[in-house]
């Protein structure tokens, strides 16, 4: 993470495999091989990463979430067909980003975050209770 990032900045956290825990002053997060957590940009008191993790970062503006950007951390699966969705997006866009101009840039950025919405909404507020 960024140390100073800004407030109104947000981290989606996905991890393939391995795991990644997260240290703040509130405690520790840790996400599993399989999972994603959304979560405003805090500063960090330090992080952890197992041997072997395979993980992305994409961080974004709260206020192009909607929502989202409000509520408490979100996690899930990456089993759901938005999260496929969003990881082939970015492979696809990190593949292609030096050789998009300006515009396609923004518009591969555009893009990708409805994958993004589409795997916060079908995700669950991790506050809430587990059925």
């Amino acid at each position: 993470m960024v140390a100073g990032a800004p407030r109104g900045e947000l981290r989606l956290y996905v991890v393939q495999s391995g795991s990644w825990t997260l240290a703040q002053q509130s405690g520790e997060t840790t996400i599993s091989a399989g999972q994603f957590l959304l979560r405003r940009s805090l500063p960090l008191r330090g992080f952890e990463v197992t041997a072997g993790t395979s993980a992305q970062v994409v961080g974004c503006a709260a206020d192009v979430l909607g929502p989202h950007a409000k509520g408490p951390e979100l996690s899930g699966s990456l089993t759901q067909p938005e999260a496929h969705l969003l990881l082939t997006q970015a492979a696809l866009v990190g593949d292609m980003a030096e050789t998009l101009s300006r515009t396609g840039t923004q518009a591969a950025r555009n893009a990708l975050l409805e994958p993004v919405r589409g795997l916060l909404n079908q995700s669950t507020d991790s506050g809430e209770p587990s059925p």
